[in-house]
């Protein structure tokens, strides 16, 4: 069709259903399903076993009213799309690679799937069923894009390629590997910036694989977070950019168990709103930055929750939730504060921390404490405006040479803990005892 309008009443389209069949779509073509009481309707891109389909849209309009888009269904068939402009408009669901290998090249327009979810690789195994971006595109999705499996039924292996793509998801979840058994891989390489308006799950089902590739210069901006148990890494040439949350609108908190790690490229990590929980140990060493207003939590009541980086720029809240007695000697930087919130001994062993904000001892009812136990320094959270120590909680300076703290002016040094030494107070700092604290030898 290079123009004119195409309806059809509550049936479907059959881009080869048995045999080989294309469908080419520009213009000012408008190909509309209609819904009607016989049923929704469906555009099949290959059907049955041993047919092969192609749909190309350059512009114009498909619209399948309340129905779905189905790429490659049933095993042994083979399915594509070329979209390079124009809009496809699923109302109800989509699906490239059903148990076939479907493709779906966008290089341009935009696909729009209503209410549901839009799938790569739900059963299909053949590792053959991908999404492949370039230039500038769209996709929206009503419920999830899910690449590999399907959390609805389906364990199959789906890619999600983008590269050099300026790319719009409109989506609550972008789910790699959703679903035990399933095999799911996102590829973001060269200059590509994409814009997720919902959270990032890699590993969605942690009995799947899930892996997402973040290389080259990329920039991927999560406004929902990141979740999962998959791996996260940066295989290019070059620094690419993790931006998660957002001030403005940050969302649910969301838990990441999986691990970010150094490629031959590093990964810059900005958490830029919301809660952000690292529950295990990340070993990237690219940069790690806390938007003011935002959290970046480690640990989640476990032995594990770390960073490798050596610097931590805080604008906004840098909490710290283990059960055991981690050393953290990452340095700390900013105006923002620090949270020790589990039932731990945090040892901070850096020589001299430059963060400015507020040090919150607040384990709750289960004890825990922050102690200082570097022997180079005796004030090496001097720059912090104020220490606190909640009921539960403990502030313990021991083990330093000479022992003591020298407290800055305008800062304030309250609750329960023990301090070994001197306590230095200039004008302008203050003590505000609690619990019975202890200072002196």
């Amino acid at each position: 069709m290079t123009g004119g309008t195409l309806d059809v009443y509550g049936g479907r389209i059959d881009v080869a259903e048995n045999g080989n069949g294309t469908f080419n779509v520009s213009g000012t073509s408008v190909v509309t399903l209609h819904h009607s009481d016989n049923g929704d309707p469906a555009l099949f891109v290959s059907n049955n076993g041993g047919s092969t389909g192609t749909l190309n849209i350059s512009s114009g309009s498909i619209d399948i009213q309340g129905g779905a888009l189905r790429i490659a269904e049933n095993g042994g068939s083979a399915g594509t799309v070329n979209q390079s402009g124009g809009i496809i408009n699923a109302g109800s669901w989509g699906e490239i690679g059903g148990n076939g290998a479907g493709i779906y090249n966008m290089t341009g327009g935009s696909l729009v799937i209503g209410a549901n979810e839009l799938v790569v690789g739900r059963g299909d195994t053949s590792g053959l069923s991908a999404l492949n971006v370039s230039n500038t595109a769209s996709i929206s999705a009503g419920n999830r894009i899910e690449i590999g499996g399907d959390v609805a039924g389906g364990n199959g292996t789906g890619t999600f390629n983008v590269t050099n793509a300026n790319l719009t998801l409109n989506t609550p979840t972008l789910r790699i590997a959703s679903s035990a058994g399933s095999t799911g891989t996102l590829n973001v390489t060269g200059t590509s910036v994409v814009n997720l308006s919902g959270s990032l799950v890699v590993g969605a089902d942690a009995a799947g694989t899930g892996t997402a590739n973040l290389n080259d210069t990329s920039v991927f901006n999560a406004r929902g977070l990141l979740g999962g148990s998959g791996k996260i890494t940066n295989a290019g040439v070059g620094n690419s950019t993790l931006n998660l949350g957002s001030p403005t609108n940050p969302g649910a908190n969301q838990t990441f168990s999986g691990q970010i790690v150094d490629g031959t490229g590093l990964i810059n990590v900005n958490i830029l709103g919301g809660k952000q929980v690292f529950a295990s140990d990340q070993v990237y060493t690219g940069s790690t930055t806390i938007n003011s207003g935002a959290t970046l939590q480690l640990g989640n009541n476990g032995t594990t929750g770390s960073l490798k980086n050596a610097t931590i720029a805080n604008a906004g809240t840098l909490a710290i939730q283990r059960s055991d007695t981690p050393s953290f000697t990452n340095q700390i930087s900013g105006s923002g504060g620090v949270l020790i919130n589990g039932s731990g001994s945090v040892l901070f062993t850096n020589p001299s921390y430059a963060y400015t904000g507020q040090t919150l001892i607040n384990p709750g009812t289960s004890g825990g404490s922050l102690a200082l136990v570097n022997a180079l320094s005796t004030n090496n959270i001097a720059n912090s405006s104020g220490i606190r120590a909640g009921t539960f909680g403990n502030f313990i300076v021991a083990g330093l040479s000479g022992g003591g703290i020298t407290l800055a002016s305008g800062q304030d040094l309250s609750g329960a803990g023990s301090v070994t030494g001197n306590v230095t107070l200039p004008s302008g700092a203050s003590i505000s005892a609690g619990n019975s604290p202890t200072i002196g030898n």
